[in-house]
């Protein structure tokens, strides 16, 4: 977007330094940041914000300051834009089956709401945004998905195995029987027609302050 819009400037933020420190365009900015603990721009700061593959991964005790943050950088008439995975899950085999029940208890059991995502439309107007949109998208896993299909199947093998510590301490399972049910999962996506869905939401912050009545 950065090239596309060189009239522009960007910043992203992150919990980890994950921006590239050589390369980059000239219109873009990083900075480290905790978003629980608060954003470190002034009010009313941006015309667009994009969250990506976050609010699936927060506590529910900390959306609500999360959302005001949120808020309050943004623009009067400013833009939301929120993309992320739902809890849909689509023709699972065993393995992944077996992963996403331990990841949803995992989840619940450090107060992070797993079907968040579906409810953000309903979710957005606790904070008087308007024009509220959602839409889904199904993608399949492995060949039947084509280049995104069988690049989502690596991503996801990936975050599996990061995941690998926790929930083997979670469910008891030996890190030989937890991998090898990474690979059955590699495999059986494309026997299963296994799928997942994404949702993109976007809203629109009023340019006066709505009155409750």
């Amino acid at each position: 977007m950065a090239v596309n819009y060189p009239l522009s400037n960007f910043t992203g933020i992150d919990i980890v330094p994950t921006f590239p420190v050589d390369t980059h365009p000239s219109n873009t900015a990083f900075e480290q940041v905790d978003i629980t603990e608060g954003l470190p721009f002034p009010d009313n700061k941006f015309d667009f914000i994009n969250i990506r593959f976050v609010l699936c991964l927060m506590q529910e005790k900390n959306l609500t300051f999360i959302f005001k943050e949120i808020m309050r950088v943004l623009k009067p008439g400013g833009w939301l834009e929120i993309l992320d995975f739902t809890s849909d899950l689509i023709n699972p085999g065993p393995a992944h089956r077996y992963f996403y029940n331990k990841y949803q208890a995992l989840w619940r059991q450090r107060g992070i709401n797993f079907y968040l995502i579906s409810a953000l439309p309903k979710y957005l107007r606790r904070y008087d945004l308007i024009d509220i949109h959602n839409e889904e998208k199904t993608t399949f896993f492995g060949k039947k998905g084509g280049v995104i299909g069988e690049l989502c199947l690596k991503d996801w093998a990936r975050v599996y195995i990061t995941l690998k510590n926790s929930l083997c301490e979670f469910s008891s399972i030996t890190s030989e029987a937890y991998c090898q049910l990474v690979e059955d999962f590699k495999t059986e996506v494309d026997d299963y027609h296994t799928a997942f869905k994404m949702s993109r939401t976007f809203a629109q912050k009023p340019r006066k302050k709505l009155l409750n009545l």
